[in-house]
This record gives structure tokens, C-alpha cells and sequence, in this order.
């Protein structure tokens, strides 16, 4: 056989290897199964030749253990898919709340249940919000003399807050938050702290 046709074949079962890998754990990952198998196939041709004194059929035949071991890991490891169903999300996808199937990050629909998923995830989001999670600087703003507290920010947490708290009392509110206000407001300026926690008082409405 000659050369040039060696390489054609590696060349093919290369590229269906990595395609295999690609559409099991995404092109990212098969992309990098193409460099890995190229390289690794190098070295054991280099290797393969100086150990028998350069016979090329030999070493050309080595070289397609690195796309055999690459398909052979490819297919015994878990999908893109099923890691999102394991792990709530991978790669490209993620765990529909209602079915638990696998479907596309983008997906607004599920294509299992037909459920609305980006509704489920953005009324979770509210729910979930934190006023630690917020920028520490979004609550003062700079000024030449010091520091002010930042009003529309302080109202605009608490407005998520009661999002995240549908009728639940304010003293309710007040205590459940309490960890995360008083470490915010160690960590603003000192002249600003009991102002900014008497705005946040004011707008919860105790």
C-alpha cells in the first residue's frame, strides 16, 4: 500500500472517530479527540520506527491504535445528554424541570413533555435571588465628599425579595435576610451602614 493511501484512511477513521465523540459530548470534545489521536499517533509511529529499525507498515499500522482506543473511550463514556440528566446540565444541555429529559440550554419548550421551560426557570431564578448576590457597590454611590447610599438599588433588591416571597410577612422577610444584610452591610462604607439599613427597613415595611 502506499503511503499516500495510509494517510487518506487514518485521515477518515480520525475524522469519524472525533465526529463520533463530537456528537456524543459535543464538537468541543471531539475536536480535541482529533488533536489528541494525531498526536499520540505521531509518537507511536516515531516510537514504533526506532524500535524496528524504520519499518513503515509496521508503524503505519501502530499509528491506528490511537483512533482505536479513541472510539473505544468515546463510546464507553456517558453522552452529553446523559450527563445533563445526571448532573442537571452539561455541555449543550440541561434537565427539563418537569420531565427530568435532556433537552438543548436554548430550548424555551421541552420536546419531551411540551412543558414551558424558560418560564419554570426564570420564575426558579426569582425565587432563588439572594441579596448577597448583588454587587456590593450597586448600594452606594462615590461621591467627592464620601459616600451615599444608592436608594433605587436598596428598593429594587427588595422588590426581588418580595418576588422571591410571595405573601410572607415583612417581620418574616426582615429575620429570613438578616445573615445576608448584616454581611453586606459590614462590607459597606461606615458612614452609610445604618442608613442603608434603615432604607432597607423602609421599603420592606416594617
Amino acid at each position: 500500500m502506499e503511503p499516500i493511501f495510509g494517510f487518506i484512511i487514518y485521515a477518515i477513521v480520525a475524522i469519524v472517530v472525533s465526529v463520533v465523540a463530537g456528537k456524543r459530548n459535543g464538537a468541543l470534545i471531539g475536536f480535541c479527540y482529533l488533536i489528541a489521536m494525531c498526536v499520540v499517533s505521531f509518537g507511536i509511529v516515531v516510537l514504533t520506527s526506532n524500535i524496528t529499525n524504520g519499518n513503515g507498515i509496521i508503524a503505519g499500522f501502530m499509528a491506528f491504535t490511537a483512533p482505536l482506543f479513541g472510539l473505544i473511550i468515546a463510546l464507553s463514556t456517558s453522552t452529553d445528554e446523559r450527563k445533563a440528566i445526571i448532573n442537571g446540565e452539561s455541555v449543550e444541555y440541561k434537565k427539563c424541570p418537569f420531565c427530568a429529559e435532556a433537552i438543548r440550554k436554548e430550548a424555551i419548550k421541552c420536546k419531551h413533555c411540551g412543558s414551558d421551560v424558560q418560564a419554570k426557570m426564570q420564575a426558579e431564578e426569582k425565587n432563588s435571588f439572594r441579596p448577597i448576590d448583588m454587587p456590593i457597590e450597586s448600594f452606594f454611590i462615590m461621591r467627592k465628599g464620601g459616600f451615599d447610599v444608592n436608594e433605587y438599588n436598596i428598593k429594587s433588591m427588595v422588590e426581588k425579595i418580595k418576588i422571591a416571597n410571595p405573601n410572607v410577612d415583612n417581620s418574616l422577610i426582615i429575620n429570613r435576610y438578616k445573615d445576608d444584610i448584616r454581611s453586606i452591610r459590614a462590607k459597606l462604607p461606615p458612614q452609610i451602614r445604618d442608613e442603608f439599613y434603615e432604607k432597607y427597613k423602609h421599603w420592606v415595611g416594617e
